[in-house]
């Protein structure tokens, strides 16, 4: 079930738009990262997704940690790597294709991916905890067998393919066995401590829609810097 339509049948106290939103308005932003965009539709998506395994957070709580632990960095990421951007996400795009044209994902990740390329993509199975929550969300959503993405995290493109899940009450303990491609686009050394410190200066990140951006903010300033704690395909280290 999309996180929106879930988030509503258990009455969680969170705006949600259309799952997985839309386009965004210009007066969606909520904050530019070196001109990158943050939008709000993305931060509530997130904050949704993390509400239905920590009912008991505020709900301010969980949009600053989607706003620091995913969103921010992977703005940065975009803003100070144009050409391995561009080049990632051509990359990404001829393997998705490849995929829609009938080809193996196993055989598309053995020869395509930057992680796990000699397990032909297969990350074995972990929780969707384990992932990036702009991973975790597409896992949540995702029937078995079906390929999402791509997405794009602090770390690159990403394509997911579920091949088998184990469901578990609180959404983030659920099992799953994934396989992924990955087209990286390495994260800089210290990026994550930086964006704290900008956001608490307001350096690098520019606050669009002030008042929202004020009331998560404190929330932001908290979390912990999660660089350290993932793996470059996008999980926690075992």
């Amino acid at each position: 079930m999309p996180v929106c339509a879930l988030a509503a049948l258990l009455a969680l106290p969170i705006a949600c738009g259309a799952d997985p939103p839309a386009p965004a308005a210009a007066d969606d932003l909520v904050a530019r990262v070196e001109g990158e965009p943050v939008r709000r539709a993305e931060i509530e998506r997130l904050a949704t997704f993390q509400a239905l395994s920590f009912p008991n957070h505020s709900i301010d709580a969980l949009r600053g940690n989607a706003l620091a632990g995913s969103l921010l960095p992977r703005a940065l990421a975009r803003a100070r790597h144009p050409r391995e951007e561009a080049a990632a996400r051509e990359k990404i795009d001829l393997a998705r294709a490849r995929l829609d044209a009938g080809e193996a994902f196993e055989t598309v990740a053995a020869e395509m991916s930057d992680a796990l390329a000699g397990e032909r993509g297969d990350l074995g199975l972990l929780a969707i905890g384990d992932l990036d929550p702009l991973l975790g969300v597409e896992i949540f959503e995702s029937a078995v067998g079906e390929v999402r993405g791509p997405v794009r995290t602090r770390f690159g493109w990403h394509l997911l393919r579920v091949s088998e899940r184990h469901e578990a009450p609180r959404p983030w303990e659920t099992a799953i066995h994934l396989h992924q491609i990955l087209a990286r686009i390495a994260p800089d050394a210290g990026a994550d401590r930086r964006l704290l410190e900008a956001l608490r200066e307001e350096a690098i990140v520019e606050p669009v829609d002030r008042e929202f951006f004020e009331r998560i903010r404190p929330a932001a300033l908290r979390v912990r810097a999660p660089e350290a704690g993932r793996r470059p395909e996008g999980g926690k280290k075992p």
